[in-house]
């Protein structure tokens, strides 16, 4: 590992410097053109057949490229090499922000909605076949992102990492897999075998909170530095790496809890105007259908169809009853 007098001593970290400095890695651009292309590409496909799809899909979709980007290329990615705090929040936008907007895209939708019948039967037998659902299982995605929050945070893995530089790029696509597996059932609504309800999805977000909790505060308690090799990569400027370390806690403790706070406030605020309010018009057409049966005479069931022409005719009748019932008589 180099020391101090073996590397560039990187400008003091401002807004400025954190925008404007960039490391090119060739591969993984050309990675993050080509998921760009390829999803522009699709949504031609759907629209020449007349389908127009959601403009908030392509923008969530290309949101979570731009995270990416940012995070393994940008300001992020250099200070992250030299300040564990930095490191954390790029940690946060690779593990949460990133797949949340990818799963908000809607990728397996848009990829179903291209092909051809055929194709697409096959498609959608192959994204419900068992190990597809397994993989998609939220159990099994809460595992996923448990395991690999704990085990490059409370371990030697960092300092492997220092060490070996190709870790980094193993370190950043796991923590994008796992945060789209935890994500995808939560959030998504792709062509996959679960159909989790709201109040399960809400319940599987709580218990991901604690994981962020006890890793934040676990590192925001340790009295030594246990990664060596990135202790000699500290700049002239930095915070001393105890305090760097602890700084890095509060990151995962407060802005991981933050994240998934907002994604649950969200997820309860769709619940509540959403289904609860599809549930509430449901009861109340219920109730009006029962007092058309009491009024105008007619034995409709309560699970009749609203717009069906038989449910039309009787209420129009009784409308009519009403109306000559409240006319005024005439002078005799």
């Amino acid at each position: 590992m180099p020391g101090m007098g073996d590397m560039d001593v990187l400008p003091v970290l401002t807004w400025n410097s954190l925008v404007s400095t960039w490391q090119l890695r060739p591969v993984l651009l050309a990675v993050t053109l080509a998921a760009a292309l390829g999803y522009g590409v699709l949504v031609v496909r759907v629209e020449r057949r007349g389908h127009r799809w959601p403009r908030r899909h392509i923008a969530a979709w290309m949101t979570a490229l731009l995270v990416v980007v940012e995070a393994t290329q940008g300001g992020i990615a250099v200070y992250g090499d030299v300040l564990f705090w930095v490191h954390m929040v790029g940690h946060l936008l690779l593990i949460m922000v990133a797949p949340i907007f990818l799963v908000l895209g809607a990728p397996l939708s848009l990829l179903v909605a291209a092909c051809g019948d055929e194709t697409r039967t096959r498609l959608e037998r192959q994204l419900s076949s068992g190990p597809i659902a397994l993989l998609t299982h939220p159990a099994v995605g809460l595992v996923v992102y448990t395991v690999t929050i704990v085990g490059t945070h409370l371990t030697g893995f960092m300092n492997s990492m220092m060490l070996h530089p190709w870790l980094e790029g193993a370190e950043q696509l796991a923590y994008l897999a796992a945060g789209t597996l935890f994500f995808l059932p939560l959030l998504g609504s792709e062509p996959l075998r679960w159909r989790v309800e709201p109040a399960q999805r809400m319940f599987v977000l709580l218990l991901s909170m604690p994981v962020d909790t006890f890793t934040g505060v676990i590192l925001s308690q340790t009295t030594h530095y246990p990664w060596p090799a990135m202790a000699a990569m500290r700049q002239p400027w930095a915070l001393t790496p105890l305090d760097d370390l602890h700084g890095g806690g509060a990151v995962m403790w407060i802005g991981g809890d933050g994240i998934m706070a907002i994604v649950f406030a969200a997820m309860f605020i769709s619940w509540a105007r959403g289904d609860r309010a599809a549930n509430l018009g449901q009861w109340l057409e219920i109730a009006r259908l029962r007092a058309l049966q009491a009024h105008a005479g007619s034995a409709l069931p309560a699970a009749t169809v609203v717009d069906s022409d038989a449910h039309l005719d009787a209420y129009n009748a009784y409308l009519e009853r009403l109306n000559e019932s409240e006319r005024p008589e005439a002078p005799r």
